[in-house]
C-alpha cells in the first residue's frame, strides 16, 4: 500500500477512536465495546471507584503525616517531595503549612540546612560521575 493511502487510514482510524472516546460515534460490530468506556459502576458497598481512590490518596496523606511526626528523616523526604527547590518561596510556605499540620519544627530542615544537604547530595552524585541535573 503507497503511504499516501497508510498515513490516510491511520489518520481515519485515529479521528475515529477520538470521536469514540468523547462519545461522537458508537463503536459497532464484535469488538466495538472494547473501544467504548466502561460505564462508571459502584462498588457493592455503593462507593464509585473515585471516592474509594480519594479516600487511599487522603489516608496515604495522613499515613506520610503521621510518619514525619515521628521521624526527621520522613519530616524531610516529605518537605523534599513537596517543595523540592529549597531555595524558592515555596519551600518556606510548605515547610510552615507541615508544620501547622503537626509535623514538629525540629524534624524539618530550616532553607539553609536543605540548600547544604541538597549541596552535599549533589557533590556526591558528580564525584561518582552522575548527572545531578534532576536531584
Amino acid at each position: 500500500m503507497p503511504w499516501s493511502r497508510q498515513q490516510a487510514t491511520l489518520e481515519a482510524a485515529a479521528v475515529a477512536l477520538h470521536l469514540i472516546g468523547n462519545g461522537g460515534i458508537t463503536a459497532e460490530g464484535s469488538l466495538g465495546g472494547l473501544l467504548s468506556a466502561e460505564p462508571h459502576r459502584p462498588l457493592p458497598d455503593g462507593r464509585t471507584p473515585e471516592a474509594v481512590r480519594a479516600a487511599e490518596l487522603n489516608q496515604a496523606l495522613e499515613d506520610a503525616l503521621a510518619a514525619a511526626r515521628a521521624d526527621p528523616l520522613e519530616a524531610h523526604r516529605l518537605l523534599a517531595l513537596l517543595a523540592p527547590n529549597p531555595g524558592s518561596k515555596r519551600f518556606a510556605t510548605v515547610r510552615e503549612d507541615l508544620i501547622m499540620l503537626g509535623i514538629p519544627e525540629q524534624n524539618l530542615p530550616t532553607q539553609t540546612e536543605a540548600m547544604r544537604l541538597r549541596a552535599i547530595h549533589r557533590e556526591s552524585h558528580a564525584s561518582r560521575g552522575q548527572d545531578v541535573s534532576e536531584t
